[in-house]
């Protein structure tokens, strides 16, 4: 450890001293004293009023009336300016590419806060910015920028703005209403043929092909959208070579009577896809009536799924593969008219939301 620093010797204003309002970090590893014995720890920020400088030394004068302190002395830095830049609480995200979460502390510089650390995909409201310099070598001039963040309105601290050589946080936008009506999240489907990662603390786990998951969130940052599931964690809907991975599923009501027109049948999936992984190994038989209660569209192909009625539990598809020939076809609508649910004292309204996961 290095030694403690002197304290600075007592002085009293003269002419040529500087009276104003500035913010210094304590950036001495040891700390440093005032000439009054005060102590001051690395990481804290006091205010200064005036400063004097005497003899090449720079003495900077604690508005709290804790003496005076030296900024510097020979090849070693006791003290750094604080220079700050408001923020408007725009929203920023841990970047999912960090390994580890980002820690929290009370003040530039600091040391980290026990127990507070913000995981890889949280979105925060920047504050402000800080510059200091944490070394406590004079030969090192380089200014560190510290993000002062907000994480829902209650947790804020200071975070270094680079985690190593990356950036810690990155400029996004954040959309919390992706359904329609009263239903806010969304669905994703993972296309045949891949496997998406999700990334979440602890480690990361695989959603298989035709898995079929409830989005929150979704966080555009450094060109990449970014989801976040209702179960925890995050994904990304394209692979490493940027081809669609994952694509959004909307999902409305839909009582209807349909057969199956297909004289191969229809199979059963415990989700609306095309992959064979999601086959529940169950199938329609041509001419069987089934009841639906939901319809699902893929929305980049418009690919739709009738969810079954029981006695069956799963989906199936309405066309034949990459067709248009009907494999479902539409008998009769069973939704009950408004006449017959007034009749029944029921008033019409919106649809409820279609919260249900995929059938077991």
């Amino acid at each position: 450890a290095a030694p403690a620093a002197q304290a600075a010797a007592p002085a009293s204003p003269r002419p040529g001293n500087e009276d104003g309002e500035w913010d210094y970090a304590c950036v001495d590893p040891a700390g440093v004293q005032t000439d009054s014995g005060a102590a001051l720890a690395v990481g804290e920020v006091v205010r200064i009023c005036e400063r004097w400088c005497k003899d090449g030394l720079l003495r900077l004068r604690l508005e709290d009336g804790r003496g005076w302190v030296l900024e510097s002395k020979g090849k070693r830095r006791h003290m750094s300016k604080v220079a700050y830049r408001e923020c408007e609480g725009e929203p920023m995200v841990v970047s999912h590419a960090l390994k580890a979460p980002v820690e929290l502390a009370p003040s530039p510089g600091a040391p980290a806060t026990p127990g507070q650390q913000l995981p890889p995909g949280t979105v925060v409201n920047l504050l402000r910015r800080a510059w200091i310099i944490v070394s406590a070598e004079m030969k090192v001039t380089e200014h560190t920028c510290f993000l002062q963040v907000k994480v829902d309105g209650a947790v804020q601290g200071w975070a270094r703005e680079r985690a190593g050589k990356a950036e810690a946080f990155l400029v996004c936008t954040v959309d919390n209403d992706l359904g329609s009506g009263l239903q806010r999240s969304t669905w994703l489907s993972v296309l045949p043929g891949h496997k998406v990662s999700v990334k979440q603390e602890g480690g990361e786990r695989k959603l298989t092909a035709g898995e079929f998951v409830e989005a929150v969130q979704r966080v555009v940052a450094a060109n990449t959208t970014y989801y976040k599931l209702a179960e925890g964690g995050w994904v990304v809907a394209v692979d490493a070579k940027g081809k669609r991975a994952m694509d959004v599923v909307k999902r409305e009501p839909h009582r209807w009577l349909y057969v199956c027109c297909d004289r191969a049948g229809a199979n059963i999936r415990r989700a609306p896809t095309r992959a064979t992984e999601q086959n529940t190994g169950k199938t329609l038989k041509h001419r069987q009536r089934v009841k639906v209660d939901e319809k699902a569209t893929l929305e980049t192909d418009n690919d739709c799924f009738l969810k079954l009625e029981l006695p069956f539990s799963g989906w199936v598809p309405t066309t034949k593969r990459g067709t248009t020939t009907e494999k479902m076809k539409g008998v009769q609508d069973l939704t009950p008219p408004p006449q017959a649910m007034l009749q029944r004292g029921l008033a019409p309204g919106p649809p409820l939301p279609m919260l249900s996961p995929m059938p077991p």
